[in-house]
């Protein structure tokens, strides 16, 4: 574990996989599809089974939780044979708490990965029923695709965390969670390179804290100065800090207006490339990180300002590239090919919980809703709407 406020184990690396259709037993390396990694398998709707065994000590008022980036598509997870949690979709992170599960000293984890089938049945929509992005025409990009780390909390922790900036007003908006009772306030302090600009404690009512702080003549984020800040979350209980969380957000403004675009009430030639967002192997998953942020350097060396990450919610580092860097972001709700009522809802859900989870991003200035005429007849006046 580290020493950070939320002691942090990282499980990338190498698990064994479990594949039923070959009664053989792989390894293969997580992060990363795994239908990317064994020859024969690019367009495999089966479900498999993770293994991977961890040491954990938990101390005394302490909670243990397995976090994962992200997990195409649907996710059980067991910890020394029991049930800890579940979760559906590709493109979020989830958590369980498996304090309860974990014993001292050696322990497996298991996560058996589903991916939708490739026909749909009167019980479950079809792949082409889902956001699935490219995925529709690139092969499958199915299993743990994003990092697991084991995290240790103290149990009176932040569950969630919105931050919402306003370039006009300077304000930040904050909104979380907070997962006991025994906690009473937050001190919410926003720091630009490491300098505190602003501070205010906000307490903790039914579980959640709301509030707004504000920062005085704030420094604008720009392409040409991509100013940051820093908001950082104290959860205190008893007098003491247990709980310390952040997010980095930006101040600007950005407009469509008389047929021109505004970035920050000045008008902006948008030179944008569309990104499919792809590396070497054929997966969305990066195995270099300095290399695709090389890349996206060179990119605005060539004189392009704007990233259009194409119908999928990439790595979240995609964002905080972009971020440091100044490049304005085009981001998209990830794509189905066949519209369904359920569907649909289930695409408006989605779009929102990205957006509150990453609209801290000052680079993400456009969201699409709707790639082309993928997943949609526009002749039909129900699917329009």
């Amino acid at each position: 574990m580290s020493t950070a406020p939320r002691p942090v184990l990282s499980l990338d690396g190498v698990w064994q996989l479990h594949v039923p259709s070959d009664a053989a037993t792989h390894e293969v390396v997580v992060p990363g599809a795994w239908t990317a990694q064994l020859p024969g398998f690019g367009d495999s709707h089966e479900s498999v089974r993770y293994e991977r065994s961890f040491h954990a000590d938990v101390e005394p008022a302490r909670r243990l939780f397995l976090c994962f980036g992200a997990v195409n598509h649907t996710a059980h997870v067991q910890v020394n044979g029991m049930h800890v949690g579940s979760h559906e979709g590709a493109w979020e992170p989830f958590e369980c708490d498996i304090t309860d599960a974990v014993t001292p000293g050696a322990n497996t984890v298991e996560v058996t990965v589903s991916y939708p089938p490739r026909y749909g049945t009167a019980h479950e929509p079809g792949f082409l029923e889902h956001p699935t992005g490219k995925q529709s025409w690139y092969g499958t990009t199915a299993g743990i695709w994003q990092s697991v780390t084991l995290e240790e909390r103290h149990a009176a922790h932040v569950t969630e965390l919105t931050v919402k900036s306003d370039a006009t007003s300077g304000a930040i908006a904050i909104g979380a969670g907070v997962s006991d009772a025994s906690a009473d306030a937050a001190v919410v302090r926003v720091l630009r390179a490491g300098v505190e600009a602003a501070a205010a404690e906000l307490p903790v009512q039914d579980g959640r804290i709301a509030g707004r702080i504000v920062v005085s003549e704030p420094a604008l984020w720009d392409i040409d100065a991509p100013q940051l800040y820093t908001v950082e979350v104290s959860l205190r209980a008893a007098g003491k800090t247990v709980d310390v969380v952040s997010r980095e957000t930006g101040f600007r403004t950005f407009a469509a207006q008389d047929g021109k675009f505004l970035l920050n009430g000045r008008e902006l030639y948008l030179r944008a490339v569309l990104d499919q967002d792809y590396h070497p192997g054929g997966t969305s998953v990066v195995d270099d990180f300095d290399a695709w942020e090389q890349m996206l350097r060179e990119t605005k060396a060539l004189g392009f300002n704007m990233l259009r990450v194409h119908i999928k919610r990439p790595d979240p580092r995609y964002y905080e590239i972009a971020d440091r860097l100044g490049l304005l972001v085009w981001t998209e709700l990830p794509s189905w090919m066949t519209w369904t009522p359920d569907g649909a809802a289930a695409g408006h859900a989605l779009l929102k919980r990205l957006i509150d989870r990453d609209g801290h991003h000052p680079s993400i200035v456009i969201w699409t809703i709707m790639n082309e005429s993928w997943g949609i007849d526009l002749a039909s006046a129900t699917q329009r709407e």
